[in-house]
């Protein structure tokens, strides 16, 4: 049984069918989202999230290529997006972690300015 044979099952309600492309093309799946991700916990992540994604998206599949073609692109989309909202997220963090830090160094030493007696802000 061809690849295009077995979406036609699946899209005909034989869910079970999918499995097929799990296991065919999960090694490989897990390879590319190891090597954009880094780590193995996100490219589990990245490969069920595609998965998923796929599943759903199966009637846009074009059988004019490849499921893996179709599946590893998925794949390596869904791991730069990962990737890059990592970016954008650990940066802000940071960023948040760093100015909270100031936030309160400057409020220790204004308490500690008041209660010495200092003015606050000089003529």
């Amino acid at each position: 049984m061809n690849e295009n044979q077995r979406v036609q099952q699946v899209l005909s309600g034989n869910t079970s069918a999918f499995a097929y492309f799990v296991e065919a093309y999960q090694d490989m799946a897990i390879t590319i989202a190891y090597r954009i991700c880094g780590n193995m916990q996100d490219a589990e992540d990245v490969v069920q999230e595609s998965y998923v994604k796929a599943f759903r998206n199966l009637r846009s599949f074009r059988s004019d290529s490849k499921f893996s073609t179709w599946l590893y692109r998925i794949v390596y989309n869904t791991a730069i997006s990962l990737t890059k909202t990592q970016m954008w997220t650990g940066s802000r963090e940071a960023v948040m972690a760093d100015d909270l830090s100031n936030l309160a160094d400057n409020t220790f030493e204004l308490i500690w300015m008041r209660r010495s007696g200092e003015k606050l802000w000089p003529k």
